[in-house]
């Protein structure tokens, strides 16, 4: 689903606001920093009386989302997976930890017994 025509010329004006602020605080030439205040005003006065215009603008940016969601989400998962979650179990197997202590076959439950004991059941009461 689209953001509103309106919404998007807003956001933009204000991105091209901001860089034009970074440009002034960089030190750049007074070109550019003109020339990103030029954009942001052209982005906020096109969506104050003709967001319509903004629509192809709107529906491009939504498809490049889109399409970057579909390179990056993969990429960064993987990167967590493998270099993160897969260490860690080669580590623990290495180790020969069993967190879950599934290497118990022979036992009725696998559930571990508190030494103490927790918190009695009706301390509970009214938890939300």
């Amino acid at each position: 689903m689209l953001p509103p025509n309106r919404q998007f010329g807003f956001f933009f004006a204000g991105v091209f606001a901001c860089v034009a602020a970074y440009c002034a605080y960089k030190g750049y030439g007074f070109a550019a920093i003109l020339g990103w205040l030029i954009a942001g005003a052209v982005a906020g006065l096109v969506a104050q009386f003709a967001p319509e215009r903004l629509a192809p603008f709107n529906r491009a940016w939504m498809a490049l989302g889109d399409l970057l969601s579909k390179i990056v989400s993969p990429l960064a998962l993987g990167v967590i997976f493998f270099g993160i979650i897969t260490p860690t179990a080669l580590i623990g197997r290495l180790f020969r930890r069993d967190e879950l202590r599934l290497g118990k076959a022979d036992v009725r439950s696998h559930w571990i017994d508190r030494s103490p004991p927790g918190p009695d059941g009706a301390s509970f009461k009214n938890q939300f």
